[in-house]
């Protein structure tokens, strides 16, 4: 089990780690770019598949505003929403989690 358990961690664990990386890099740049209005909005580079995934979950959420193509500005408001709601979903899947790896493990011993 703890084989299985690692081939399937380590893959998650990246993904949320490039994730993550992303969100703060692109928030990052909007900020200090003051890009916080329509006027001001700014070029956002060409990124790989699981980074234009993570923009658009942030603009979904409505922490980037999109005025034109490829150009966004930082909305503070939606994204303090946006890590509300990551933070509360992380509150039911860790537990979840936790619970279920336990059980797993009492189960194969």
């Amino acid at each position: 089990m703890t084989e299985w358990l690692q081939i399937v961690a380590v893959p998650l664990a990246l993904v949320a780690v490039i994730l993550r990386r992303t969100e703060r890099r692109t928030v990052s740049a909007l900020k200090s770019a003051a890009a916080n209005s329509e006027a001001s909005a700014i070029e956002l580079p060409t990124l790989n598949r699981l980074s234009r995934w993570q923009i658009r979950r942030l603009e979904k959420s409505g922490a980037l505003v999109e005025t034109s193509v490829n150009r966004c500005y930082f909305n503070p408001s939606g994204y303090t929403a946006f890590r509300g709601a990551r933070r509360r979903r992380a509150m039911v899947v860790v537990p979840v989690i936790v619970v279920t790896v336990l059980v797993l493990w009492y189960l194969s011993r």
